[in-house]
């Protein structure tokens, strides 16, 4: 059922390995929201795992470059995007995040 899933990650992460950006934005529908703004995980380190998904195993502990948070709320400041701010700190249970970073 996920073969759709995979073949798309699979082809994103072959572009991205192709032309090594310097920085990756990952939306996720599952992530907190701001009502009627674009939100932003200011969270400085975020962790996962896959254990709800079957493989306990694999874990994640990342940091965020906060320069690239301030980098990306300036831009869409200039747009007049509304932002709103959350610091979600374990993505565990955001699919919608966790399986990017595992194939990253």
């Amino acid at each position: 059922e996920a073969s759709a899933t995979l073949n798309g990650v699979q082809h994103l992460m072959g572009r991205l390995q192709k032309n090594k950006p310097d920085r990756i934005l990952v939306l996720s529908p599952h992530q907190p929201y701001a009502l009627g703004a674009f939100a932003i995980n200011r969270s400085k380190a975020i962790r996962g795992s896959l254990a709800p998904f079957g493989a306990a195993s694999v874990v994640f502990d990342l940091r965020t470059p906060l320069v690239a948070v301030d980098s990306l709320s300036a831009h869409l400041q200039t747009r007049d995007i509304p932002i709103g701010f959350s610091e979600a700190h374990d993505l565990t249970r955001d699919q919608g995040s966790i399986f990017p970073l595992y194939f990253l």
